[in-house]
């Protein structure tokens, strides 16, 4: 799992995107993921994405890549200064693991 924040040039860009790449594992790890977010906090949702970034196509294992807000955003900037909503944001990336855990259990 890799956390990242986005950034533009206009600060009206802000929300929440996942990113998965070619295996349905990462996908169904990177919805799971999202939606725990997403339910901690309340940011705008630029959904889940298939996407070749050279982190996830090199990765030995699933993984996803969160890019968690726009740096530059009037809207999101605060999840970066406070600790708080940090901490939101990391239990719902917690949860979203652990969902993605237990339907993989379930399925086996």
């Amino acid at each position: 799992v890799s956390i990242h924040f986005n950034s533009f040039l206009c600060s009206a860009h802000n929300g929440l995107e996942t990113y998965w790449y070619s295996n349905w594992l990462a996908r169904q790890l990177a919805e799971h993921v999202h939606n725990g977010i997403l339910e901690e906090l309340e940011i705008p949702n630029r959904g889940v994405r298939e996407s070749a970034f050279h982190i996830l196509r090199q990765a030995p294992t699933v993984s996803i890549l969160i890019k968690l807000g726009f740096a530059t955003g009037d809207g999101d900037q605060h999840i970066l200064r406070d600790r708080w909503l940090r901490e939101r944001a990391a239990l719902g990336i917690f949860r979203g693991i652990r969902e993605y855990i237990e339907a993989c259990l379930s399925q086996m």
